[in-house]
C-alpha cells in the first residue's frame, strides 16, 4: 500500500469459526507515512547501465568480435603471387607467368563462395600461361587439411 500523506488505518479482523472453533475478532490501527522522495532512485540505473556496456563493449573488442578480419593466409614458398583476384565463385593467382584459376562450378552469383559441412562440392583448376594458351601435362601437388597429398596432371585444355 504506498500512500501520498501521513495517516493511521484501521483495520478489522475476522474469523466467523466453525463447529470446532470459536469465531474471534481484532480490531487494528497502523499509522503510514509516505516513502521519502529521493533522486538518487531515478538516477541509480544509469550508472550502472553505461558501466555494464562500457564493460561489454571493452570485452568485446578485445576478444576481435569488432574488428574487421583480416585473413593472411601463408605462402608455402614464400613467394607473394603478383595479383590475386576473387571474383564471386573463383580464385585467380598469377605467378612467373602461369595462372592458376580455381573455380567452384555449383556456386553461382549472388551467392558468396560457401559450402555446407559434409556436401560434396565440385572444384575446377585451369593452368594457363599469361597468354591465355593452355599448360598441358602440368602437375600440381594438392594437400588438403594436412591429409595426403594428391598430385594431378592437366589435360590438353589446361584442366586439372
Amino acid at each position: 500500500m504506498s500512500v501520498n500523506k501521513e495517516e493511521n488505518v484501521s483495520y478489522t479482523l475476522i474469523f466467523a469459526g466453525n463447529e470446532a472453533y470459536l469465531g474471534s475478532q481484532f480490531f487494528g490501527r497502523i499509522h503510514m507515512i509516505p516513502a521519502p522522495k529521493s533522486f538518487i532512485y531515478e538516477i541509480y540505473p544509469l550508472p550502472m547501465i553505461v558501466l555494464a556496456s562500457s564493460f561489454l563493449t571493452y570485452f568485446s573488442y578485445k576478444k576481435g568480435w569488432l574488428r574487421k578480419r583480416t585473413i593472411v593466409r601463408d605462402k608455402p614458398f614464400g613467394e607473394v603471387p603478383k595479383t590475386q583476384e576473387i571474383i564471386a565463385s573463383s580464385l585467380t593467382i598469377t605467378k612467373k607467368n602461369t595462372v592458376l584459376t580455381i573455380t567452384f562450378p555449383d556456386i553461382r552469383e549472388p551467392f558468396p563462395p560457401v559450402w555446407g559441412i559434409n556436401e560434396k562440392l565440385a572444384v575446377r583448376l585451369e593452368i594457363r600461361e599469361d597468354n591465355g594458351a593452355p599448360i598441358a601435362g602440368a602437375s600440381l601437388k594438392l594437400s588438403i587439411n594436412g591429409k595426403e597429398d594428391t598430385y594431378l596432371e592437366s589435360s590438353q585444355s589446361g584442366d586439372l
